[in-house]
């Protein structure tokens, strides 16, 4: 477990300091994370081997970024008492609907897109851009914040309590990072890992605010891993929170 915790470090630069906490330890350090401003990227770690022979590259090549076949994204946040306003940009591989008869190839290109998603009290609107076109949640009705990679959730983390020889495949540690103590989640069956910033449950902020670091299987059969680069606790400007 130690190895795992190691190789799923908070940060390359901080060393791990993983201990699991004490049964019935309270998880919560204290006050909630009310005012910040994340940054936050992920691509993959490993992939498994694709055979790319029929495969022609428009505009790069299959070492990307990010690595062919996979996706990678960048998300800032900027988060104020239950207010936030995000931007998300990805860029995946796509296909052309047609084949290249000439060089008898799929061509595959990447796909670039940006969403943006302001929400202030009860009002909330998003838009999509995507080759060239912006597509606006006041004009569509559709709204496109859930196309974010936003936030861990109070639920992705196990309480304490279920934390039992009934409920082994999820083990809880604590670890330091260089934005405060995380807890990561480890679940063996997925090898899967996530390390959130520790604070209460009950906070408005952990259904928003990224993981610290974060592992999970992706479609191609390697490993996919998130971190956050920077995390400053400070308020932000509303006035700029300007959807597209």
């Amino acid at each position: 477990m130690l190895a795992l915790a190691a190789l799923t470090a908070c940060s390359d630069d901080a060393p791990t300091q993983a201990s699991a906490p004490p049964a019935g330890a309270d998880t919560a350090p204290g006050n909630c994370v009310d005012r910040f401003v994340q940054r936050y990227e992920e691509t993959a770690a490993d992939t498994a081997s694709v055979n790319a022979q029929n495969i022609c590259f428009e505009g790069t090549s299959a070492e990307g970024p990010p690595k062919y076949p996979t996706r990678s994204i960048s998300v800032r946040l900027e988060y104020d008492r239950g207010d936030y306003f995000v931007v998300q940009e990805s860029a995946d591989w796509a296909y052309d609907e047609e084949p290249d008869a000439a060089r008898g190839c799929v061509i595959a290109r990447l796909e670039r897109t940006t969403v943006v998603e302001r929400v202030l009290g009860n009002v909330k609107v998003s838009a999509m851009t995507r080759k060239g076109e912006t597509l606006r949640s006041a004009a569509t009705g559709e709204q496109y914040g859930s196309r974010i990679r936003l936030g861990s959730g109070p639920g992705e983390l196990p309480n304490l309590p279920s934390l039992t020889v009934q409920n082994p495949a999820t083990e809880l540690l604590r670890e330091d990072s260089p934005y405060g103590t995380c807890l990561r989640a480890i679940t063996a069956p997925m090898r899967s890992s996530s390390c959130t910033l520790e604070q209460l449950r009950e906070c408005k902020s952990s259904q928003v605010m990224l993981p610290i670091d974060k592992r999970f299987p992706n479609a191609q059969g390697g490993m996919q891993a998130g971190r956050t680069t920077s995390l400053e606790r400070v308020a932000a400007n509303k006035s700029e929170w300007v959807v597209p």
